[in-house]
């Protein structure tokens, strides 16, 4: 079991050392490589994720809502824990709810259960990112308007 680990994560874990030394030895302008990526390349990998390998869009509706559940339920789980603890719940909550399922997460569902959990993570990726900037902004304390 552990090889089976070790073999999904090591992918992952040579690419960020290269890009980490690769980085140590060059100036590195990562402005355009940024902005392409969240403006042509993500907008791709979900289109293509959600079209050509989700099983059906009920599938889509149904992972989402209880992506949605296991993020409110956190909420909801560690909002007594804040207050125990005696921590800030405007702080400690969204950090809590809403995890970085997109760097780490894509690559590693993607070695570890194929392109089949492609669709998938990328619902729940959506979820995330879409709680990340609208709950979240409004838990913080700030407000969410649409424009």
């Amino acid at each position: 079991m552990i090889l089976k680990i070790v073999e999904i994560i090591f992918p992952v874990l040579i690419i960020a050392l290269l890009g980490y030394f690769y980085a140590k030895k060059t100036k590195i302008n990562m402005d355009v490589t940024n902005k392409i990526n969240m403006d042509f390349f993500i907008p791709i990998l979900v289109f293509y994720a959600i079209s050509e390998k989700l099983p059906s869009i009920t599938v889509l509706g149904t992972f989402s809502i209880g992506a949605l559940i296991v993020i409110l339920g956190s909420g909801l789980i560690l909002y007594p824990v804040s207050k125990l603890l005696d921590i800030n719940p405007r702080t400690f909550l969204p950090s809590m709810m809403f995890s970085n399922s997109i760097n780490l997460g894509l690559p590693l569902a993607l070695f570890a259960f194929g392109e089949e959990a492609m669709a998938m993570m990328v619902a729940l990726s959506l979820v995330q990112v879409i709680g990340q900037f609208t709950i979240a902004v409004m838990m913080y304390g700030g407000r969410s308007k649409a424009s």
